[in-house]
């Protein structure tokens, strides 16, 4: 991973709360919108999002939740964590930071908070994993630092997994 010389953001990582979930969905939005300048996103409308991520927030489980990091009270970066029985592992997902702080190493705390959180989980889960796109290769290079291995491929989307070593 290439070193940027900002200085990274003191931010917090905790779970997503009902005041969350405007600046989740716009997040998310916003990153979409960056990355796919020409994608129709009509699925994708900040309303719709919040309908999404709403029904998991309202019930914050051990097995489903979303972590948001916060900078002086705004959302600057977030992820989802699912637990999927058959695997024993969580799947890592809706991985999101605000773009105009890249490199200011707010992914690495909130990938670093889900695999703790994870860890600590009462299900003893072996790992967790992930999805991504072939097409986004900074993401893989991000995934591949902080312990991730490619263990499929299916089209397009590249399946990769972090084991905990149980």
């Amino acid at each position: 991973m290439r070193e940027s010389g900002l200085e990274p953001i003191p931010a917090t990582v905790e779970i997503a709360g009902l005041a969350d979930l405007r600046a989740m969905a716009e997040l998310r939005y916003e990153n979409i919108r960056q990355r796919f300048p020409k994608k129709d996103l009509s699925n994708d409308d900040p309303e719709k999002l919040v309908e999404e991520f709403t029904l998991t927030v309202e019930k914050n489980s051990e097995d489903e939740y979303y972590l948001v990091a916060k900078d002086n009270g705004k959302v600057v970066g977030m992820c989802g964590m699912f637990w999927h029985p058959d695997e024993k592992k969580f799947q890592f997902t809706s991985f999101y930071t605000l773009s105009e702080l890249k490199d200011r190493k707010i992914g690495g705390r909130v990938f670093r908070s889900a695999r703790d959180r994870a860890q600590q989980n009462s299900h003893h889960p072996v790992g967790m994993y992930l999805v991504t796109r072939e097409h986004n290769p900074d993401a893989q290079e991000r995934y591949k630092h902080w312990g991730f291995k490619e263990t499929g491929r299916d089209g397009h989307r590249i399946r990769m997994d972090l084991d905990f070593g149980i």
